[in-house]
Formats: structure tokens, C-alpha cells, sequence
């Protein structure tokens, strides 16, 4: 997360941006998980470490898959976790302290960006019921990601979570038979409410189960042809690039937002994998 800082607010030691990085992996040390680069007068760049969030301190989970994030404003971020309770929280960026803002929570997956011509915050979201991004999805239009627009501005004085201000389908998918799984999301901000949305799809490969050699008396061939003993392997992967832009509308009679989209750009990945979206 990339926080720009306002020069009134800056002191003597303070110039310029300010990078947050979080680390909500299972594996990840409770004072390394939040950490800022910042640039300080005579110091250049440096690391410190912040507080983690405080559902992160309790629970020391892994929470990167049901978690999301956002910049709300020049000194807020906030993040919010589906999993259990846990709720939304706000980080101070000036007193370097967590606030609990609701037990609800945000119903994006991953980051939020916001869009000053709309004033509002849009996000990649799932449907209720859904499995978390960090599982493989079903690609099926029940369980299938939606742009998500919400207003943040007056979400500390909210008992409730923020309505959303309209969600939208966002591609169309491949017409073939493969059956797929939803691997990875990304939502690219290209500024002037245009997003470019990354989606992550693997094939799924049906075979049947081979028995070990080493505990049955076989030779590697299959065990049985039943669909029952059948199972699922991960195949080939493929990305799809989509452009959408959401604006307001100027028409009476028709919903306050609507969604542009633009060329979808489909690319087979084959054995290869995608590691990052930057």
C-alpha cells in the first residue's frame, strides 16, 4: 500500500511517500508483519516495524486469503477480515494505532481502490457463501468474483456495514467444455474510474486414482475406472486481461453507476505459471 503525504502534515524528518507492506502469511514473524519505507532527512529510506493488526496479534493465522485492504485516506488504512468476527479495523498512520471500526466485514477480496471522480472505493468481491479467494473456486456464475462499489466516508459512524453502491459482472466466460477453477484475482487502478481485472483460471483434469506400488501389489496402472474413485488434478493455466471503467450516469430513470467494458485479452499460460500482477 502506497500512502502519499499531505506536506502540511509532514514534520522536519518526513519527505515525500510512504510504501506499507503487510504480511498476513502463516509463516510470517507477529513484528515483521507490518512494517513501512519511509524517507527521512539525512536517513534516506528506511524500515519500522508497526503494530499488526490486533485480530492478527490473538489469532496467529493465516489470514491472506480472507482478508482485504484499502487506503481510505491520508492517514487511514483499513483492512477487514471474513473470517470468524473479527470485523474491520483502521490504522492511524500519524499515532501508529489500530481502531476497531465494526464486527462486519468489508466484502471485497484483496485490495479496494478508491476513485475521486466517483468518490467512492471499488473492489473485487464474492458472492455470500462463497469459499475464500485463497481456496480454488468453482468457475460457475453463482461463486463468480463482482466489481463492488462502496462509500468509506462515513464508515466510523456506521453500526452496519457500508451499503454497496452497485455491483456489476465483469467478464464473460470462455465458451468451452474445460471446466476451470478461479486461481487468483487482481484489480489494476488505471486512474479516471478504469480498472484493468487480471482473473487466474486453471483447468481441472479428471483421472483416476493410481495405486501406490509401494503399499498394493500393482504397477502404477489405475485402480478402478469408477467415477467415485476419480479425482481432480490442476492443468494448464490461463490469464484473462479485462478492460472496465465505471462512471456515473447523466440519464434520468436509470442506476447512478454503470460499468463500461472493454476488450478482454485472453493469454495460455501452458506449464507456465503467473507469479505477480504489477
Amino acid at each position: 500500500m502506497t500512502q502519499a503525504s499531505d506536506p502540511a502534515d509532514r514534520d522536519d524528518e518526513d519527505r515525500g511517500s510512504t510504501l506499507y507492506v503487510m504480511d498476513l502469511s502463516s509463516d510470517a514473524r507477529i513484528h515483521d508483519r507490518f512494517q513501512v519505507l519511509a524517507c527521512h532527512q539525512g536517513d534516506g529510506w528506511r524500515w519500522h516495524a508497526l503494530p499488526a493488526p490486533p485480530f492478527v496479534s490473538s489469532y496467529p493465522y493465516s489470514y491472506g486469503s480472507t482478508t482485504c485492504y484499502t487506503v481510505v485516506d491520508s492517514s487511514t488504512i483499513c483492512i477487514s477480515s471474513m473470517k470468524g468476527d473479527l470485523g474491520t479495523y483502521a490504522f492511524d498512520t500519524a499515532r501508529h494505532v489500530w481502531r476497531q471500526v465494526g464486527k462486519w466485514a468489508l466484502p471485497w477480496c484483496g485490495k479496494a481502490e478508491y476513485v475521486p471522480e466517483l468518490k467512492l472505493w471499488l473492489g473485487l468481491s464474492l458472492p455470500a457463501g462463497s469459499p475464500p479467494l485463497g481456496h480454488l473456486l468453482p468457475v460457475c456464475s453463482p461463486h463468480f468474483p463482482r466489481l463492488c462499489a462502496l462509500d468509506l466516508s462515513a464508515m466510523d459512524a456506521a453500526e452496519q456495514p457500508p451499503t454497496p453502491q452497485g455491483t456489476w459482472d465483469y467478464l464473460d466466460l470462455p465458451e468451452d467444455d474445460k471446466r476451470r477453477m478461479i486461481a487468483e484475482l487482481h484489480l489494476v487502478n488505471l486512474g479516471s474510474g478504469m480498472f484493468c481485472v487480471a482473473t487466474v483460471l486453471r483447468d481441472l483434469v479428471r483421472l483416476p486414482r493410481v495405486c501406490d506400488p509401494w503399499t498394493n501389489d500393482e504397477d502404477g496402472s489405475p485402480c478402478t475406472s469408477n467415477e467415485d474413485d476419480m479425482m481432480d488434478l490442476l492443468g494448464d493455466e490461463i490469464v484473462i486481461l479485462t478492460g472496465v471503467k465505471v462512471e456515473r450516469c447523466c440519464n434520468d430513470g436509470e442506476a447512478p453507476l454503470r460499468i463500461i467494458k472493454h476488450k478482454s485479452r485472453r493469454y495460455d499460460l501452458k506449464e507456465y505459471t503467473m507469479k505477480s500482477v504489477l
